[in-house]
């Protein structure tokens, strides 16, 4: 069978992280980016990083309980 490898899953991780954020007015905490990528808060943070430095755009915003909550 067909077993995708390492570098496409993270461009697939990055694109859904990218809809996802243009899809959230009000923008998702690391916590529910993870939930909804089926990955660990600390893949999501990287994830998170890597379409930083590579979109404009991304928006760290203050959330209720001091976490942040991101958009794009």
């Amino acid at each position: 069978g067909f077993r995708m490898s390492e570098r496409h899953e993270k461009l697939i991780r990055a694109i859904q992280l990218v809809q996802r954020l243009s899809g959230s007015r009000t923008g998702l905490t690391i916590s529910e980016l993870a939930a909804g990528m089926e990955c660990s808060r600390r893949t999501a943070e990287r994830v998170l990083k890597a379409v930083g430095q590579a979109c404009d755009g991304l928006e760290a915003i203050p959330g209720d309980g001091g976490e942040k909550r991101w958009r794009m």
